[in-house]
């Protein structure tokens, strides 16, 4: 790869971490709720006892700030597609792992702030 096609590839990557890391614990609860969902729970043993792995990070200029941590499913097409990514929920009783998709969260996410200031 020629160096500008690594800067592109660079900044791209930048630009999905930006938005995958915008996802909180709590606008994804918001978001579920909103969906109907209002206790996350297993589907197997139907506990509501629900792990879902996150994030924190301690930024020096704006502090620490906490986010969803997201997977990536290897499969072909685009590498950077947020079709490519999902969340786990793990059941902390019979240990049953289920997934959200990444993109109608962020999607929500970002058309509420859109709304917000526009």
């Amino acid at each position: 790869m020629s160096d500008s096609e690594d800067e592109r590839e660079r900044q791209l990557n930048q630009r999905l971490y930006d938005r995958l890391s915008k996802v909180s614990p709590e606008l994804l609860s918001e978001f579920l709720y909103k969906r109907g969902v209002p206790v996350v729970s297993c589907l197997m043993c139907h506990s509501d006892n629900i792990g879902i792995p996150q994030t924190e990070i301690d930024n020096y200029e704006s502090g620490k700030f906490t986010y969803i941590s997201y997977v990536k499913v290897d499969t072909d097409g685009p590498r950077l597609s947020l079709m490519n990514y999902h969340y786990r929920l793990i059941c902390r009783n019979c240990g049953f792992t289920s997934n959200i998709a990444v993109w109608p969260v962020l999607k929500w996410i970002e058309e509420q702030r859109n709304g917000e200031d526009g």
